[in-house]
This record gives structure tokens, C-alpha cells and sequence, in this order.
């Protein structure tokens, strides 16, 4: 920790710590080490901080806010507070006193039970060993969106005379353009998160680095995987309360073993979803990681028809087919969808559909079973609709 410095020295650390904190923005780091180096800068030029702290909304299908801590001792950590956490962790901090009152910026002593006021975070920063709690909130204008609606930074220091006039002057100067760093780094990651959720990471990076032209995108061989709930639509039809959760859960026991894997979701099909596996140089460790991913998506399923017991069950049909496809955009006008298209996804498609009438839960065309790596068993010729000549179709060996 370095010795305070007066409020000359503060003033002239000022431009050059906001020309960096402007620079991190235009670069795009990342939060962590956004706030990391400037703990450092301000530390070094003369503030006594024993703590910085940034919040910042997130939109994620399961992280409601992202929050960073640094201390001298442990640099930053990183925690995501989960939704269902976020109204009780929020509701009772002293950020929600300052949006309550409009305040943009407030102090609290930590040395008395009064300076305090009962926060619990406040108790801990104290028995922690901090004397000041210092917080800024900057909200974010403009329509852009609603759910980035601003950040909080407060900050701590450990003597016991707290903050002085110029450190908080000194503090009040570098706020506006650290929250403004901010903005531009949690846009790009909210806009990164949105597109993960919804497209998957490969398809979402490929959007972000412009492939948004329909008819964009190129060639490749895959690993074609098409899993759909069997049941499901006559499940609905009796309106069951719980459905939407149980389908939940089904279609994660499904995703995170394709993600766990290495294949990437594209699309949810209502009760199923078509998912793919990237063919480099050789098709084996794709056919075998889609492999994985079934079984691995199979008993998962069948753990939650377990769960939820009282309600007729929901096997799991999955399709397995390997070929060329197109991966890239389709679509009309401005309204597109990133996807893969082509002979070979519609060929899986119809595998899919003998999984029902060969009572099998997982079948595979002849080029797949070729190369998955595992025993199969024929199952004998087929006729596919749409599909000129009858197909061999494979299971797994017993």
C-alpha cells in the first residue's frame, strides 16, 4: 500500500489514469482486468484502497448481475449472482438505499454500529478490517437497452481517519469515464451472452465477426445429432401445470452433454433439438464425442422422468447421421437464422423418425456407425421419406 498522496500529486495522477481507463474501453478488455488496473493506478498515485468493488447487470440465462472484488491481497475474484439470488442479495445492499433516494454517491463510516445502519455487508467490510465504505452509482441513459442500466463502483480503505476531501475528489473526477469503459465492455458482453444462449458460441462468434448477410457462411462435414422427446405432444394436450419446467429440464439433460462434448446446439425444435459435431480432419473423434453425447443425454433423461414420476414418461429418440452441410445464414429479408441445411440434416431427420417404430432410442445412418467407434448392429434396410434409395440403418451392439 503506498504512502497517501496530497492533493497535488492526486491531481496530477488524474489524466493520465483516465486516458488508460478510456483506452481499456476503446480495446474492449475485459472487466476483471479493467478494474484491477485501475485499483493499481489509483493506489499507486496516492489513494489509500483496501477494497474495489464493480457491479454490473448482466443478461444471461442464468447470471442476473456480475460483481468484482479486489482486494491488494487476492487481486480481483469474480462472482455471477444467479437470478434467483439476485432480489435478496440487492434488495438489502447499500446500492439499493442509494437508487431508492437517487443518490449518486454516498459514504458510510464503518468504525460505529450507526455509521453501519445494519447492513450486513457493511459488517463483514468491517470486521474485515475497513473503516469507509465509499460507493458511486452511474446510471446509463438512452434506449439502447433497458436491462444495462447503469453500474456501481465503491471503494474502501482501511485507516482509520477514512477517505480525505481530495481522495474523494480525486475519486469523483475518474468515475464518469470508468463507467463509461464499462458500458462499452458489458455491452459487447451482454451482446456475446444473448448471442451464446440463442445461437450457440460458434454461430454467435461467426455473427459477431459479420457473417449477417443471407447466404453467408460455408461448407462444412459434420456430425449431425437429432434428438426429440417422444410423448411430449400428447403430454400437452392435457395441459399439465409443471409442463414447461419438465420440458426444461428434459432439454438440458439433452444440451449439456452435446456441450460438455464439444458439439454445439443450434436449434431448439419445440420438444427436441438438432445439434452438430465438426468434422477437421477425420471423422472419428466427432462421431465418437456425438456418441458420447447421446448416451450421456440418455440416461440424463431418464433421470428426469424419474423426477417427475407421477407423470407418464418421455424417452428420448436421437438420430445419428454424418455428411456435408451448409453452415451460415438463412432466411428472408433482414429476419435471418444460422443453421446448417442440407441433404444430411434432412436425412437424420428421418432416421429419427424410424426411432419410434424400431422401438430403438438411438439410431445411426451406415456412414456414421462406420466411424463412431463402437460396435453396431444392422437393423436392416429402410425406406426414408423424401430419400430416393432405402437406407441401412445402425444401433449400438448390446
Amino acid at each position: 500500500m503506498s504512502v497517501s498522496g496530497t492533493a497535488r500529486d492526486l491531481a496530477a495522477a488524474t489524466p493520465g489514469i483516465r486516458d488508460w481507463i478510456l483506452s481499456q474501453g476503446l480495446e474492449g478488455t475485459s472487466l476483471a482486468a479493467l478494474l484491477e488496473g485501475f485499483a493499481l493506478r489509483v493506489v499507486q498515485a496516492g489513494l489509500h484502497l483496501s477494497r474495489a468493488y464493480l457491479a454490473s447487470p448482466a443478461v444471461h440465462p442464468e447470471i442476473r448481475a456480475l460483481n468484482l472484488t479486489w482486494r491488494p491481497s487476492t487481486g480481483v475474484v469474480r462472482e455471477g449472482v444467479r437470478h434467483d439470488r439476485f432480489p435478496n442479495v440487492f434488495e438489502t445492499s447499500p446500492i439499493a438505499f442509494m437508487l431508492t433516494n437517487n443518490m449518486v454517491r454516498h459514504r458510510w463510516r464503518l468504525l460505529t454500529p450507526e455509521g453501519r445502519e445494519g447492513y450486513a455487508l457493511l459488517e463483514e467490510l468491517h470486521a474485515e478490517g475497513d473503516a469507509e465504505y465509499a460507493a458511486h452509482v452511474v446510471k446509463f441513459g438512452g434506449s439502447a437497452t433497458t436491462a444495462l442500466q447503469g453500474v456501481a463502483l465503491t471503494v474502501c480503505t482501511d485507516r482509520a481517519e477514512g477517505f480525505r476531501r481530495e481522495d474523494l475528489a480525486f475519486l469523483n473526477e475518474l468515475v464518469p469515464p470508468l463507467a463509461l469503459a464499462v458500458y462499452r465492455i458489458a455491452l459487447f458482453d451482454m451482446m456475446t451472452s444473448i448471442l451464446n444462449a440463442y445461437v450457440g458460441q460458434d454461430a454467435g462468434l461467426r455473427i459477431l465477426n459479420g457473417e449477417i448477410r443471407r447466404g453467408q457462411g460455408n461448407r462444412l462435414s459434420a456430425a449431425i445429432m437429432i434428438a426429440d422427446l417422444r410423448g411430449f405432444t400428447a403430454a400437452s394436450e392435457k395441459g399439465e401445470e409443471e409442463l414447461i419446467a419438465r420440458l426444461g429440464d428434459h432439454l438440458a439433460a439433452i444440451a449439456e452433454p452435446i456441450e460438455a462434448a464439444g458439439g454445439e446446439v443450434l436449434k431448439f425444435l419445440g420438444d427436441g433439438l438438432l445439434a452438430a459435431f465438426a468434422i477437421e480432419d477425420r471423422p472419428e473423434p466427432a462421431c465418437a464425442a456425438a456418441v458420447a453425447a447421446s448416451l450421456g443425454a440418455l440416461s440424463r433423461n431418464d433421470a428426469v422422468n424419474v423426477k417427475y414420476g407421477g407423470a407418464p414418461a418421455l424417452p428420448l429418440d436421437i438420430a445419428l447421421h454424418s455428411g456435408e452441410v451448409f453452415y451460415g445464414n438463412v432466411g428472408g429479408g433482414s429476419r435471418l437464422d444460422f443453421t446448417v441445411i442440407g441433404p444430411a440434416v434432412n436425412e437424420a431427420s428421418r432416421i429419427e423418425a424410424l426411432c419410434g417404430v424400431l422401438d430403438v432410442p438411438l439410431l445411426m445412418s451406415a456412414d456414421f456407425a462406420r466411424h463412431c467407434g463402437h460396435r453396431t448392429a444392422s437393423l436392416g434396410l429402410h425406406r426414408l421419406r423424401g430419400v430416393s434409395e432405402p437406407r441401412e440403418i445402425f444401433a449400438l451392439a448390446a
